[in-house]
């Protein structure tokens, strides 16, 4: 007996059910942020090139992060960006009541001045010894000696000239020729030097037996004699400025030859110096483009280190009487007031006619001792912080 054949159907494949249309949507919207976080993870563990972890830094960018990272040249620089501003900005504002102006006087009366005289007598009764004293008060025509005020923040000094003014005038002073000889005297000193090492033989040696004669040469007598010369000659006010200017920049270039000599002779001996020398470069460009430089890092080094101590020099000439007149301001001058017949009167009673001006001078040169020995630190190669 013949059966028929059962209709058993396969079951259908899962991609092969019907879907909603909004069902099949969401499941591809989620298969395809689940293939995007796939490929995230993957590339998060692929390694990164060294181009894109590491930053290349220049020469000047790795000088300039070491000096801008090291504290004390932080205070060095502030230090010294605050008097500059002070010196050269600050008598700008005229208008301000306590803002004179470098020679200007204060002709308001001054203060009261009181006078005890001690009388001696003997009682012809008794026989004893009285002392009595009569007192006198006067007051001053002109602001002399003034404490300090609302017009004058540090008072007046013997010449009713403001301290605190003066301390701005000063301050250029002061500052100007620091500047002004450390750069002259490295010039100077650059060109001797660079011609006695690069050239050597008969040359390095005149340059370096005029080196050791200025070495030997005492500068302070020196400079004793030669400003009394001008006042005997009647040179004064800001000539005398210039001429101390040149003294000090004539005494002081020997110590910049002897070193740019030194590394001129170090240099000259690189490989670099004999592939100039086989390719014919002539010798102007040998020494600018080559030697000169890899010496600027110890030049700036140097020359910073060097303005503290012309500022010093100038307050020791200012101090001794041997700089510009009493009526012109340098730091130097301004604590002159303590060295004359009635020095230990303003020591005792007048600080600050000369406390504020002392202290201007060791900001100055504490400031540029800093910023030094931070460049120092930073154009040092083998340095790794």
């Amino acid at each position: 007996m013949n059966q028929e054949p059962k209709n058993t159907a396969l079951p259908e494949a899962p991609g092969q059910i019907e879907q909603n249309p909004e069902e099949a949507a969401i499941r591809a919207n989620e298969e395809a942020e689940l293939r995007a976080e796939e490929a995230a993870a993957l590339a998060a563990q692929e390694p990164v090139s060294l181009a894109d972890s590491v930053r290349v830094l220049s020469p000047g960018q790795m000088v300039a992060k070491r000096f801008f990272r090291s504290k004390l040249s932080m205070v060095g620089l502030v230090t010294l960006l605050v008097l500059f501003v002070f010196s050269f900005i600050g008598p700008l504002f005229g208008f301000l009541p306590f803002i004179w102006g470098e020679t200007e006087m204060d002709t308001s009366p001054g203060k009261i001045v009181i006078t005890e005289k001690p009388i001696s007598y003997t009682d012809p009764v008794t026989g004893e010894n009285y002392t009595a004293y009569s007192v006198s008060e006067q007051q001053l025509s002109v602001n002399i000696k003034g404490a300090p005020s609302s017009t004058h923040l540090l008072g007046t000094d013997d010449m009713t000239y403001d301290v605190f003014s003066r301390l701005m005038y000063g301050g250029r002073v002061s500052l100007t020729i620091g500047f002004v000889v450390v750069i002259l005297e490295t010039l100077l000193g650059v060109i001797l030097g660079g011609l006695a090492g690069y050239f050597g033989k008969w040359v390095d040696q005149l340059v370096m037996r005029v080196v050791d004669i200025f070495y030997c040469i005492p500068t302070l007598p020196l400079m004793l004699i030669i400003s009394f010369m001008l006042d005997s000659i009647g040179i004064e006010d800001r000539a005398k400025l210039f001429v101390m200017m040149a003294l000090l920049t004539l005494l002081g270039w020997a110590g910049t030859a002897r070193l740019v000599r030194g590394q001129i002779l170090y240099l000259r001996e690189q490989e670099y110096m004999l592939a100039a020398e086989a390719n014919g470069l002539p010798v102007w460009r040998k020494i600018f483009n080559h030697l000169l430089p890899n010496v600027i890092p110890q030049l700036i080094v140097t020359m910073t280190l060097g303005l503290g101590s012309i500022i010093l020099t100038e307050a020791t000439l200012g101090y001794l009487g041997l700089g510009l007149p009493a009526k012109y301001a340098t730091w130097g001058n301004m604590i002159n007031v303590v060295s004359g017949q009635n020095g230990l009167e303003y020591l005792k009673d007048y600080p600050n006619l000369w406390v504020p001006p002392g202290i201007c001078i060791i900001l100055a040169v504490l400031a540029f001792n800093f910023i030094g020995d931070g460049l120092r630190d930073a154009f040092d190669p083998k340095s790794k912080r």
